[in-house]
């Protein structure tokens, strides 16, 4: 604040103190950039000069070193034979100093290092004889005097050092003068110079860089056999003396914290009992200029000699760049050290680059999802401070499709071009994956995965040598150039791979069942990665021997089974990439909770121990399916049954206002699940419960397992039909099952299919006990579960609460009437495909007979196979066949439902022996219900009521006793399809009026839930509570609180969805007054029944004979004369029978026939009893 104050100050001062302090300024910061410009154009002016200065000298020196050469200094020539081709171009002809390739110019670095070579052995044989006397004395044999004689002559040596030192700068300067002349010809520097400018080296180091490229990949034999050195000190003296370092200098150059040290280019080796240096193969071959191989160009992956060659246009960089192959391989495999090669301090960053090395860090993890909206992956690095998230995922999608680009183009490219991955394969092999092989995909995988796990290895050892923990029987040379070219195949090999999906892709083939799960439960390249692993830990004896020598305790090396540390180790290379990485082992994980992978404490720890050390055990029936050793579903989970419907949609006979509701609500689920993620729902409190879960309810047969066929059928889907009991069984037998639930919804992610829970009731009603685990898993996966879940039941009202909560639509299925019933026919019998007689009459049996679909295709095959019976070759259906099949049918599907007060018919109104005025009125009750249906559901009727309150069919039927009222209720039942519930009202009686309408409204409610038609008998004694005693029926109106219960009995009987029929024992003059009533007027039918007439009761005595029956032929029986001589009622006559039998069961066996004595003496006894005789029991039995 106060430098702003100072500056408004003075700048409002005047004008003139403001130009002041600028004419201040100014002419400093124009004298500063004026030293500047300076300074550089002195250097480059000094630079040129000297250059200029020693091309002078080479040109004048030319001439006379050759002449010296050929002449006085032959010898010198003859050792350098080799190189004087090299020697002899001149210096003064322009087009030879150019430096043409890497090779010529260490050629040239040979003569220059041999040259210099011989001049310091020149120069130290020199001052050796400088230390010595010019003659010594040699003494002779007497008389001989001793003489004295010169052996060496120290003018020839000072004269050789001094032409061998002029040589020494003759060859020094042409070297100078030739980069200088590559560099003002448009070339590039030999590589060696570039490579040194990338680390930073100083002149006397490049120099040492060139002459140990020269030792290394010397291409003379002069060189060979006279500058190389069997001794490792002698070696480094010789390297010291002739590239001019001090001892300090080497050490220095050898630092570990060198980058051309960290990178491998520099080979220190401190075994010894002296420290010797060396360059890597590999860099002696890039320098060189030779051309690599593919396996060798992947060493120089992410060093300076990668860049090096990347800046002369090498096109197999492309398939190395790590930033190109992000989305391929994730990364931790696109990474060395945990870091890529840093930009020097002092260089900008380029303006192109779109993150800052944090940014690109992290954006190369495997954690980039292929879905937006993955929680898991947003919260792997939220608690690492600066360890970020990539960008969004479109920026790693546009990677991705660059990538496959390049892929598929690489093959279309110039055959002049070296591409790698062309050459790692044989081009044969990039082909798509085939579906019968899925090893093939997973033999690519597991070698990915191998050069991970062994990179992976030599990251460790690095790290234990920088840490000081080296053991003393291993090697202390670095292993990173090692784990560089380790990390270089794993690229590749991903890249081949993801090239061959591509190829899959394009091609229209299905792709391997691993990318098929990983693209069902979104996994990414680490989940992948894990259960590659895994899988290979259990079938790749590589990945096995792998695994197993990964540097372990000695206990853990007795386990058989991967820890969480072992996976981590392999996939991240750094600390930060490992913590960030363990949420995908936590509970919530997608490989926990779709049960892909199971977590187990440590074997050797007693505790549970840190979430690294657990055990990770790959759930078999995973590894089944990936392999391809599986196929069905059936043999994954036990309990489950997976199949394709091949129902349609047109088969199934349903209103139309049902299945378009039921087609809609299935349909839009996917774009319910779009719009979930788009808009935020799931962090609104919906994380769960975003399955569809429909509860298909109703009858048996009435088409629920149809509707969840035919409806998978339309979205393309399979059914996963799960039969919950199986599980529970297994559970009791102790088997662990909570895998096998996770399994079930596992299951039906992979294989594309809904789940279809049959007969749910049995799974949710046994919550009542409270607590049992494997049902409140069960609850828990389908909350989890983002699918469509069928549940289907004939008791929705046995359902847990908690069972409700979860449910998202509840569809009731009726039974069908006759209309429905004629579509289900028609589809049934194939749409005409089954033959049947052309005068069957279709529309009259499926008005008669109340079968619901279930039950109607069965009686078909009853029909059929009597049909067959006529006839194995062509059968025809008749119309007996169709009658006797719904017969059987009908007295099967009433038999099916049981409940208190069941009362099964066995017979209808066919054989109802009855008044035909009575039959007609009871043949109007049957067909009104059944025509209920059609006007309450198709034809839309609600008369001012919910559907939900349909009105029932009430019926009285009255009239003396015995005359067969119950018998005609049973015909009804079985007219109409129902069994019947039949209850009495001196049952229902109670000593409280509230207690007998409780009563009764609980009866109501029973029959309801059972579908029965409910009988209520003994009406003439309702009211028996009321007012201390029974009020007769012909003082209806007589009491008001009668009057009131009647009502409430008129309410309960008209809101019940079937038929309640009313039976009152009454005498002919008493039902004369009942059905004119005010109560009878409010119901529906009222029938009144009375004894039969003669011609009945003949009928009757008649029907009560079964076939079997041992009537006497000797005197046939009269059945007319038993009718009109006894006037009986219906119960009477039926008790006559039975009381003639019971007299000839017990004569001996000549004369055990029931003859017309015996029936006359019975039927006399019955009118007895009508009479009130009370001698009539007394002759019970004769």
């Amino acid at each position: 604040m106060a430098t702003g104050k100072r500056r408004r100050t003075g700048s409002g001062a005047g004008k003139n103190g403001s130009q002041g302090v600028s004419a201040d300024q100014k002419p400093t910061q124009q004298v500063s950039a004026a030293n500047g410009s300076t300074s550089h154009t002195e250097e480059h002016d000094a630079e040129a000069l000297a250059i200029q200065q020693a091309l002078e000298r080479v040109r004048s020196e030319y001439q006379p070193l050759v002449e010296a050469l050929e002449g006085k200094y032959g010898f010198i020539r003859a050792l350098m034979t080799e190189f004087w081709a090299e020697l002899r171009k001149d210096p003064r002809d322009a087009s030879q100093l150019p430096v043409e390739g890497d090779s010529q110019w260490f050629w040239f670095a040979e003569m220059q290092f041999l040259v210099v070579f011989l001049y310091e052995m020149a120069f130290m044989e020199f001052s050796m004889s400088v230390t010595k006397p010019d003659s010594i004395t040699v003494t002779l044999a007497p008389p001989q005097t001793p003489e004295k004689t010169t052996l060496s002559h120290r003018q020839d040596m000072e004269e050789r050092v001094a032409f061998l030192a002029r040589l020494k700068d003759y060859v020094t300067d042409l070297g100078r003068c030739r980069l200088a002349a590559t560099k003002q010809a448009g070339k590039l520097l030999p590589r060696v110079f570039r490579l040194a400018e990338m680390y930073k080296l100083s002149a006397p180091e490049t120099t040492l860089l060139q002459l140990l490229v020269v030792l290394q990949g010397c291409q003379s034999n002069a060189v060979r056999c006279q500058m190389l050195e069997e001794d490792a000190q002698r070696k480094m003296t010789s390297c010291q003396r002739l590239s001019g370092l001090s001892e300090v200098d080497v050490v220095e150059f050898r630092d570990d914290e060198r980058e051309h040290v960290k990178e491998g280019t520099l080979i220190v080796d401190e075994e010894s009992y002296c420290t010797s240096l060396s360059l890597s193969n590999i860099c002696v071959r890039v320098l060189l200029g030779r051309r690599l191989t593919s396996n060798q160009a992947l060493k120089v992956s992410q060093t300076a000699l990668e860049e090096l060659l990347k800046g002369e246009g090498l096109s197999f960089a492309e398939v190395l760049d790590s930033s190109a192959t992000t989305a391929a391989s994730g990364g931790s495999e696109s990474r060395v050290g945990g870091h890529k090669r840093e930009r020097n301090a002092d260089e900008p960053a380029d303006e192109d680059e779109p993150m800052d090395p944090q940014h690109a860090a992290s954006g190369e993890s495997d954690l980039e999802d292929r879905d937006d909206g993955d929680d898991v992956d947003a919260s792997a690095y939220s608690f690492i401070g600066e360890y970020k998230k990539a960008e969004h995922s479109k920026r790693a999608k546009r990677q991705a499709l660059a990538d496959e680009k390049l892929l598929l183009g690489s093959t279309d490219a110039s055959h002049d071009k070296h591409h790698l991955l062309s050459s790692l394969t044989d081009p044969s092999e990039l082909k798509p994956y085939s579906q019968a092989n899925q090893l093939e995909y997973l033999e690519d995988r597991f070698q990915v995965v191998a050069f991970a796990i062994r990179a992976s290895g030599a990251r460790v050892k690095d790290q234990m040598k920088e840490a000081g923990t080296k053991q003393p029987w291993e090697s202390s040379a670095p292993a990173s150039a090692g784990r560089r070219e380790l990390k270089a195949k794993q690229r590749v090999y991903s890249r081949r791979t993801q090239h061959r999906l591509a190829l899959t892709r394009q091609a229209g083939c299905p792709l391997p069942r691993l990318e098929e799960l990983a693209a069902k439960f979104k996994l990414n390249r680490f989940e992948q990665n894990v259960i590659v692993m895994l899988i290979g830990k259990t079938i790749s004896p590589v990945i096995k021997n792998l695994i197993d020598g990964v540097d372990t305790s000695p206990v853990q090396r007795m386990d058989e089974s991967v820890i969480i540390n072992q996976i981590l180790s392999v996939f991240c290379d750094t600390f930060q990439e490992q913590v960030a990485h363990r949420v995908f082992f936590y509970k919530s994980s997608r490989l926990l909770t779709r049960g892909l992978i199971k977590l187990h404490r440590g074997r050797w720890h007693s505790t549970a121990g840190d979430l690294v050390d657990q055990r990770v055990e790959l759930d078999r029936r995973v590894l089944d399916w990936v392999v391809g050793l599986d196929t069905e579903m059936n043999e994954l989970v036990e309990g489950s049954d997976l199949y394709s419907p091949k129902v349609q949609l047109d088969q199934v006979v349903l209103p139309e206002e049902h299945k378009s509701t039921i087609l809609e609500t299935v349909e839009s689920y996917e774009s319910f699940r779009r719009y979930r993620k788009k808009s935020g729902l799931e962090q609104a409190g919906m994380a769960y419960g975003a399955g569809l879960v429909l509860l298909l309810c109703g009858a048996s047969g009435t088409g629920k397992t149809m509707t969840v066929n035919a409806v998978a059928h339309h979205l393309k889907k399979r059914v996963l039909l799960v039969d919950f009991p199986s599980l529970q069984g297994k559970r009791q037998e102790g088997v662990e099952t909570d895998a096998d639930l996770r399994g079930l919804f596992r299951e039906a992610d992979m294989s594309n299919a809904v789940l279809f829970f049959d007969e749910c009731e049995n799974i949710f009603r046994q919550r009542d006990g409270g607590g049992d685990r494997l049902l409140n898993a069960l609850l828990t996966e389908i909350e989890r579960y983002e699918g469509i879940v069928f549940l289907a039941t004939n008791r929705p009202f046995d359902l847990d609460e908690a069972m409700h909560r979860r449910i998202t639509a509840v569809f009731e299925f009726k039974a069908p009437d006759h209309i429905q019933r004629r579509k289900i026919w028609d589809v049934l019998l194939l749409r005409g495909a089954l033959q049947t007689e052309p005068g069957v009459d279709w529309d009259a049996i499926a008005l008669k007979y109340e079968l619901s679909g279930g039950f109607i295709k069965n009686a078909i095959l009853s029909a059929l196979l009597k049909a067959i019976a006529r006839d194995t070759e062509t059968p025809v259906i008749s119309q007996a066949d169709v009658v006797a099949g719904c017969a059987l049918q009908m007295r099967g599907s009433l038999h099916m439902k049981t409940f208190d007060h069941r009362v099964v018919p066995t017979s209808g109104l066919e054989e109802l022996i009855v008044e035909d005025a009575v039959k007609d009125k009871l043949r109007r009750v049957v067909q009104f219900e059944k025509a209920r249906s059609v006007i309450y559901g198709q034809w839309g009727f609600d008369f001012g009521q919910s559907n939900k309150q349909q009105k029932g069919v009430s019926v009285l039927i009255c009239g003396p006793p015995g005359v067969g009222k119950l018998n005609a209720a049973k015909s009804i039942g079985f007219e109409i399809g129902r069994p019947l519930k039949v209850v009495s009202f001196g049952q229902l009686a109670s000593d409280s009026a509230a207690e007998t309408r409780k009563a009764l409204r609980a009866v109501f409610d029973d029959a309801r839930l059972m579908d029965a038609v409910l009988v209520l008998t003994g009406f003439d004694s309702f009211g028996s509570h009321i007012d201390g005693g029974a009020t007769p029926l012909d003082g209806l109106e007589a009491s008001p609180r009668f009057r009131m219960e009647l009502m409430r009995l008129l309410g309960l009987m008209d809101s019940f969805p079937s038929t309640t029929i009313l039976l009152a024992d009454v005498d002919k003059a008493v039902a004369s007054t009942l059905t004119h009533s005010d109560f009878c007027r409010r119901l529906k039918f009222v029938v009144e029944m009375r004894n039969p007439n003669a011609k009945l009761r003949a009928q009757l005595w008649r029907a009560c004979f079964p076939p079997k029956a041992p009537l006497d032929t000797k005197k046939p029986v009269d059945f007319t004369r038993l009718a009109e001589r006894f006037d009986l009622s219906n119960t009477a006559i039926s008790d006559a029978v039975f009381r003639a039998a019971a007299s000839a069961a017990l004569r001996e066996e000549s004369t055990r026939v029931i003859t017309m004595k015996d029936l006359t003496e019975a039927a006399e006894i019955e009118r007895q009893k009508a009479r009130g005789g009370a001698a009539a029991m007394d002759n019970l039995f004769v």
